[in-house]
């Protein structure tokens, strides 16, 4: 038996590969009802002190490992995100490195992971993290250029000088603009 947390902070039980929230408490308040999570399953079960006292009912689904892997992982990202100042993508993939394909299938977009991030560092007013290392920065290709038009494909990372270097400097901005400027400006 196991337990870990849905992304509104319910606590949720973990049995044979099931996964049960809380239900109620006994009439004399000495157990803790838990009910399956799929809503069509009658099966609950009851729990003294953390201790499955019998199983009532059966499950009308099988078991699904993988789904309790990604409610685990969605719960561990959450805590993750609360607890240190990463970044979402480091978060993220800290998250889903050691997991399976079976696992990786049911997991939700990169887009949906970085949302409860965002929710989590909302919910607890976390200052959002500063960049501390240029090197982790990788701009991908689809950001080095810009589409005047259709069929037109312009550099829009006109320069850089690399990830390995200690002092990394990233020009963006327009070729055209940036030859006839008399005046620029730099940030460090």
């Amino acid at each position: 038996m196991g337990s870990t947390e849905t992304s509104r902070g319910k606590n949720i039980l973990i049995d044979a590969g099931f996964m049960f929230t809380f239900h109620a408490f006994s009439a004399d308040s000495t157990k803790r009802c838990w009910r399956c999570v799929i809503c069509s399953c009658q099966c609950r079960v009851p729990d003294v002190n953390d201790v499955i006292v019998n199983r009532l009912g059966h499950h009308t689904h099988g078991s699904d490992a993988a789904r309790v892997e990604v409610a685990k992982i969605k719960a561990n990202t959450k805590s993750r995100a609360l607890d240190t100042m990463e970044l979402q993508s480091e978060i993220h993939n800290q998250a889903v490195r050691f997991t399976g394909q079976s696992v990786q299938g049911q997991m939700s977009s990169i887009s949906a992971t970085k949302t409860l991030i965002q929710r989590a560092w909302a919910q607890n007013e976390a200052p959002l993290p500063t960049l501390t290392d240029l090197a982790l920065v990788v701009v991908p290709d689809q950001y080095k250029f810009y589409h005047p038009s259709p069929d037109v494909d312009k550099l829009f990372l006109l320069g850089d000088s690399g990830q390995v270097d200690p002092n990394r400097v990233m020009i963006f901005g327009r070729a055209t603009i940036a030859t006839g400027s008399k005046i620029w400006i730099a940030f460090s």
